[in-house]
């Protein structure tokens, strides 16, 4: 800082002078203020004084040293003195060996053991009193280490006297050398030391010769019963629920008889019930030792003890075999999965009761024993040509899924051709099974037929003859009948019966009905005679239709074999043939049986082949019908007596057509194509 003198400071303020700015500012700029700091080269002679003086770190360093004056200086723990200089201690001291009568502590380090206690060893044998009471106030915190284990105080006692609280001792929790507290008003209490025994003898409570106390008077006593919480007011059953730093009593009190169920907050009631020693769940009637009332049980697994009691509706297990029991208490023993169960429970079966189960295994289908009572037709050739073979017998019903038909050798023993499952007609009513075949690359002889039906094989014993060529009866010369309606039908000139085929189709003037009726009838002269007729034959018969059938318009024809001496008339009783009525449907007679593929619709447009096969052997006749693709085969009995010819008969309906004028351009064509005798 500037310093001004002194005597030119003082000339500044002379009397009638007025000091300037700068003068007043030098003034004061001369002198130290008491806030700043007077540096250290500002004070004379003080940085020689300061190098006089010992450095400060240095002074401590040799203040810590130990080894400072090691060679002139003894240490205090005495480590630095050497033999000669402790013997000259000990002259100097005037201390040479120590005499017996001085007393000695445990010093582990040195070889000689002490005799007598150390301070330490003395206060851990013995009570000092600033340790138990303050102020002249014993600490509740010290009561336990004189051997006063507690003051009981959860719950305080109520009684006034010691022999009240003596009868009433068993409503307190307390031991040996506990102090009894005993109100005596006034928020004081006498004090009794419980010296053991009988409780409820007042002799056995030592007064301690203190009265009036307070709990002031019992260092920490009021603390320790702020801590505690006051009994609840009233008789029940309690559990204490701390909430933050609210400590209180909840109650526990469910239904009886019912468990306890922990709902996160309190003990309320679960829904297991106990009754007679046996629990239930959803009900206070339990039947069973654990009820589960309209429930479900899940677990890993349940072990059985041995029972052999057979209650409805119960699973058990007895001499290693799990059991079930029906609503009315029979018992079933349970299958293990193992071959030697199931080999037991099929041995049990009958006879019908293995075919039924067979069946249903094989899907409904049969699997019972298989029969062929009859072949049809039984002879066949090697022409280029598909036969219709139908087989007659019982449990041929077989399963779509897993079933053969195949061809084999006159033994049964080689198979020579399996026939293709889509050339296969099944039927569910067991009793027939058509195939169709073309047996031209097969050898001469004779055949059997082998099925199976997904369980089991079957050969059988009629066969089939396959010959070179069929010789055909010879058809010529047939001569036909005609019989007509004249009211609907006056002149027959367009339908027509000539040879082996008959025509249909509608004739100039023929008239529209409104029904159905009859219109035409042929018959032939003596088809097949009765030598022929009294054995076996085939015969072959082919029909086709074209045209349209309108609307309502019914049309239908039906024909076949007939006794050749009957008289011709519309309504002649066919003994095997066909009715097609294709309005309706088509049926096989003289059985009546619904042909497969029958059309059914009007407005129809038909262009239709249909194939008609009778076979006769001995008296079965199996008729076939093949009619718009599908199959339909019945083979029935014979009831011809022999001696009788057969002729051929068809009988043609009316056309009705609610069009009229449109007219019915359908027209039928039937053809006997062949006639073989067996």
């Amino acid at each position: 800082m500037p310093i001004t003198p002194l005597n030119t400071i003082l000339s500044w303020y002379e009397t009638g002078d007025y000091p300037t700015q700068e003068q007043f500012a030098a003034s004061w700029s001369s002198f130290w203020h008491k806030d700043d700091l007077i540096p250290i080269d500002k004070v004379e002679n003080l940085s020689a004084k300061l190098q006089d003086k010992t450095d400060k770190l240095v002074y401590n360093a040799h203040l810590t040293d130990q080894d400072a004056h090691n060679s002139t200086l003894a240490k205090l723990d005495g480590s630095n003195l050497n033999d000669v200089n402790i013997q000259a201690w000990k002259n100097i001291l005037g201390v040479g060996a120590l005499p017996a009568n001085m007393a000695t502590v445990d010093d582990p380090a040195n070889t000689i053991y002490g005799n007598v206690w150390k301070k330490e060893q003395s206060d851990a044998l013995y009570m000092i009193a600033d340790h138990f009471v303050s102020n002249g106030k014993i600490m509740a915190s010290a009561i336990e280490a004189l051997g006063l284990t507690t003051i009981l105080k959860d719950p305080m006692p109520v009684e006034s006297t010691i022999a009240q609280f003596a009868v009433n001792s068993a409503n307190y929790e307390f031991q040996d050398n506990d102090i009894i507290p005993i109100p005596s008003g006034g928020g004081n209490y006498t004090l009794y030391i419980f010296i053991g025994g009988n409780k409820s003898q007042t002799l056995n409570y030592l007064s301690m010769g203190l009265s009036n106390i307070t709990i002031a008077m019992v260092q920490g006593l009021q603390a320790a019963l702020d801590a505690k919480m006051n009994k609840p007011v009233g008789n029940g059953n309690f559990f204490i629920n701390q909430t933050g730093t609210v400590t209180t009593y909840k109650n526990i009190n469910p239904a009886a008889n019912y468990l306890l169920f922990w709902n996160s907050t309190d003990f309320t009631v679960s829904g297991i019930y106990h009754n007679s020693g046996k629990y239930g769940a959803g009900t206070t009637s339990p039947s069973e030792m654990l009820h589960l009332f309209n429930g479900r049980l899940r677990t890993k697994a349940v072990v059985l003890d041995d029972n052999s009691e057979q209650l409805p509706g119960q699973i058990t297990y007895a001499g290693r075999r799990f059991a079930g029991t029906d609503d009315t208490g029979v018992s079933r023993n349970f299958m293990y999965r193992d071959y030697t169960d199931m080999l037991g429970l099929f041995s049990s079966f009958t006879q019908s009761q293995l075919n039924e189960w067979k069946t249903v295994a094989n899907g409904g289908w049969t699997t019972g024993t298989m029969s062929v009572a009859v072949i049809l037709p039984p002879i066949v050739d090697k022409q280029d040509r598909d036969y219709y073979i139908t087989l007659k017998g019982a449990n041929l019903n077989l399963n779509p899924t897993s079933f053969s038909v195949e061809i084999m050798n006159s033994a049964g023993t080689t198979v020579i051709a399996t026939v293709p499952n889509s050339q296969v007609q099944l039927y569910q009513n067991g009793v027939d099974l058509v195939f169709y075949y073309n047996f031209k690359n097969l050898p001469l002889g004779n055949y059997k037929i082998r099925l199976w039906n997904g369980v089991a094989f079957y050969v059988t014993n009629p066969t089939i003859n396959l010959i070179d060529l069929l010789t055909p009866v010879s058809l010529s010369g047939l001569s036909w009948n005609m019989l007509n309606n004249a009211t609907i039908c006056p002149t027959v000139d367009i339908t027509t019966a000539s040879g082996t085929s008959i025509h249909r189709a509608r004739n100039t003037n023929e008239q529209f009905v409104g029904s159905n009726q009859d219109a035409i009838s042929y018959k032939s002269s003596v088809l097949i005679p009765s030598a022929i007729a009294d054995g076996d034959f085939y015969l072959e018969l082919t029909n086709t239709t074209a045209g349209v059938i309108y609307y309502d318009g019914n049309y239908g024809y039906d024909y076949g074999l007939v006794d050749a001496a009957q008289p011709l008339s519309h309504s002649m009783q066919i003994l095997a043939g066909i009715r097609r009525n294709f309005f309706f449907d088509e049926r096989i007679l003289p059985d009546n049986i619904v042909v497969n593929g029958s059309n059914i619709n009007t407005a129809t447009g038909l262009n239709r082949t249909s194939k008609l096969y009778i076979t006769k052997k001995g008296n079965i006749v199996s008729i076939s019908s093949v009619n718009n693709g599908q199959l339909t085969t019945v083979v029935s009995t014979w009831f011809q007596p022999n001696g009788v010819d057969l002729a051929f008969f068809v009988n043609f309906n009316s056309y009705n057509n609610s069009n009229n004028n449109n007219g019915a351009n359908i027209q039928t064509d039937i053809y006997v194509n062949s006639l073989i005798q067996l």
